[in-house]
């Protein structure tokens, strides 16, 4: 029994104690007043009004001892609890620190399980991750009060999952749960017995989410019965909404530096790169980036679309036309965004060719020209469902954009040498013609030399006749 038990017994006692010491002490003091009788007289007396003067100041007695008992009761519970939620207070306060430092989500795992049994004065504390198809939760944290807390959980478990029905329930309701008395419970976790051994009497699960879905569990299990209350909830709760943000901002940075690196790859691989080159070498890239199948760049050409590079299965497949209807490309023609993550065989059975290459996801960019007008897209493939398309997207429409205008700059550079050829055509016609009228220039020349007539010298000749 707690301290609080034995102080309220010990005052009951007391009361009582002094009720019964009441009546010699009476007695003695009647006898020594009155100068009449004896002790035994006075403490055995008959006279009613005397009895029933000593029951009352003798109940009296033992009801004030109740009452105090119970206001120190009262003291010592508020007592109890005002150091209890201290205890949660400086634990939550340690989540804060440590959730700000961002490193990682095993190494934020490890240092909160410490604190909880450091700072918040818990027997045992524990993080689980669910892992699907194995109807369980396996431990990546824990921390104990004592090696042998540690080491009889260690043993009971062996590491593998742990069949907690209450941390199954905070993470199938999103919600905590939470357990005042664990003799009563229906708990099949391995490790129920060590810790109740332990002297663990409740505990309370706190879902861990990511992206507002749990994920993960925190387990904290404390010595003292019916030690879960609304206050106690809310702080928990407080915390373990803090680790989420904190695992959330992690995700956050790492799918940032994953598209950094993505981006980083796919630019140096395609650097200096134009023309037909540029879209192998984005198409290889961009497959080895995402690790997807395959990964094309096509023209729009109406309704048929002619690729410029397939990259399939690390090697490079021919270029081929193909009409759009039908196809999870016929949306893109129109400038909308295609993801598939699954299935897209099924949503999409007219379309040979994505059987033929056993396609399972699929996502499709479009890129326009400068006036708006669809000219072709980007699109990875892949025999598997795709995950984390969200970091793929902004990868795919930065090079999607780079596709576009390398494809306007190729279109472009057709029409100027198309027009060049043409210009270089009409300069030589024009060369030709020129050529030709000088020929015919020279040759009007010899012929009239050749045809020339004597000078017409009859002028002369009338002046001499």
């Amino acid at each position: 029994m707690g301290k609080q038990a034995i102080r309220t017994i010990n005052m009951v006692r007391l009361g009582i104690v002094l009720a019964i010491v009441y009546w010699p002490f009476e007695a003695i003091v009647d006898a020594t007043l009155s100068g009449e009788g004896t002790f035994s007289e006075h403490l055995f007396t008959s006279d009613l009004n005397e009895l029933w003067m000593r029951i009352a100041i003798s109940t009296l007695i033992i009801g004030i001892s109740i009452y105090a008992h119970r206001m120190i009761s009262v003291q010592q519970g508020l007592v109890e609890q005002t150091s209890r939620l201290n205890r949660l207070l400086r634990f939550l306060s340690e989540v804060n620190q440590h959730v700000q430092r961002r490193r990682s989500s095993q190494e934020m795992f490890d240092e909160i399980c410490n604190a909880a049994v450091e700072f918040g004065g818990f027997h045992f504390a524990w993080v689980g991750v669910a892992e699907a198809g194995r109807g369980g939760i396996k431990p990546v944290a824990l921390a104990a009060c004592s090696d042998a807390c540690r080491q009889s959980v260690a043993q009971a478990s062996a590491g593998d999952h742990v069949a907690c029905g209450m941390a199954m329930q905070a993470m199938a309701e999103a919600k905590p749960a939470y357990c005042n008395e664990l003799k009563n419970s229906e708990c099949k976790a391995s490790w129920r017995v060590p810790l109740q051994q332990s002297g663990c009497q409740s505990a309370a699960a706190f879902p861990i989410k990511l992206q507002n879905k749990p994920f993960a569990v925190l387990v904290v299990y404390t010595g003292d019965a019916g030690f879960f209350h609304d206050k106690e909830i809310s702080i928990l709760a407080e915390a373990a909404d803090d680790i989420s943000f904190a695992i959330t901002n992690l995700k956050h940075q790492d799918e940032q530096q994953k598209m950094q690196n993505m981006l980083k790859h796919i630019v140096e691989g395609t650097s200096g790169a134009a023309g037909g080159v540029f879209f192998h070498e984005l198409t290889r890239h961009v497959a080895a980036a995402l690790d997807v199948g395959i990964c094309f760049v096509a023209e729009l050409l109406g309704d048929r679309a002619q690729s410029l590079a397939i990259f399939k299965d690390g090697d490079f497949e021919d270029n081929y036309a193909k009409s759009v209807s039908g196809s999870p490309c016929e949306q893109a023609s129109e400038g909308k965004m295609v993801v598939i993550e699954s299935e897209v065989q099924e949503k999409y059975p007219g379309d040979q060719w994505l059987r033929d290459v056993g396609a399972e996801s699929y996502i499709c960019l479009p890129f326009a020209d400068q006036s708006g007008k669809v000219i072709g897209y980007l699109g990875i493939v892949d025999r598997k469902p795709m995950k984390h398309t969200e970091t793929m997207l902004p990868v795919l429409k930065s090079f999607s954009v780079r596709a576009g205008v390398e494809l306007q700059r190729m279109q472009t550079g057709a029409v100027l040498r198309g027009r060049l050829e043409e210009l270089e055509r009409f300069q030589k016609a024009t060369a030709q013609r020129e050529f030709r009228i000088k020929e015919l220039r020279d040759e009007i020349a010899r012929l009239k030399d050749t045809l020339a007539l004597p000078a017409d010298n009859s002028g002369e000749r009338d002046a001499t006749d």
